[in-house]
């Protein structure tokens, strides 16, 4: 179980972090 929410997380944190480089590189939309 905690595996599961470790990876969860992890892939939550990846995201989020893509997100904002995309947002950085291109300005187009702003997510809050």
């Amino acid at each position: 179980m905690k595996v599961i929410l470790y990876n969860l997380s992890r892939m939550m944190l990846y995201s989020l972090f893509s997100l904002l480089v995309r947002n950085s590189t291109e300005p187009k939309s702003v997510i809050i």
